[in-house]
């Protein structure tokens, strides 16, 4: 007799993990109250929208984090286009003498604040004038007059004798 009953227990045992799941499902079933069903499932709904939320709300941010970047790159271009004609030698090394960024030198409306960015140049020219170009100063190998010079034209006593002057 006592090989007869470890047969049984063994086949309830060998149960797949599907129908474990499967049982599981049915006590919590058995255990919930007439309308926590509706509860449960109000609940997931606002767990996927909040999810989706989410997930748009991380999309937005990184196009915002694009925008941002091209924007200022931008602006640093109007900046660089402004030092370069001030003759500025490195135009790129602005922002790290001046310990600035390229936005502090716009407006809200996104027009360049020419008075800020006049006074931030001046101070870095009178600071730092070995940064830019000087016209004032003469060349370094300033050019010099041919060795070899054109000869006058002059009138020679055989030219006027042929000439007939």
């Amino acid at each position: 007799m006592t090989d007869s009953t470890p047969a049984p227990q063994a086949q309830e045992d060998e149960t797949t993990p599907q129908e474990q799941t499967t049982k599981q499902e049915e006590t919590r079933q058995e255990r919930h109250e007439p309308g926590e069903d509706s509860r449960i499932e109000e609940a997931r709904k606002y767990r996927r929208r909040a999810q989706k939320a989410e997930t748009e709300r991380d999309e937005l941010a990184g196009r915002l984090d694009t925008a941002t970047r091209q924007l200022t790159q931008a602006r640093r271009a109007i900046i660089s286009d402004r030092l370069t004609r001030e003759r500025m030698y490195h135009p790129e090394d602005f922002e790290t003498f001046t310990g600035t960024s390229p936005d502090e030198y716009f407006t809200p409306e996104c027009d360049t604040d020419q008075d800020r960015l006049d006074q931030a140049i001046g101070r870095l020219k009178n600071d730092r004038p070995e940064l830019f170009r000087q016209d004032d100063l003469p060349p370094a190998n300033p050019i010099r007059e041919p060795w070899r010079h054109e000869p006058a034209p002059s009138t020679s006593p055989l030219a006027q004798a042929l000439t007939g002057e």
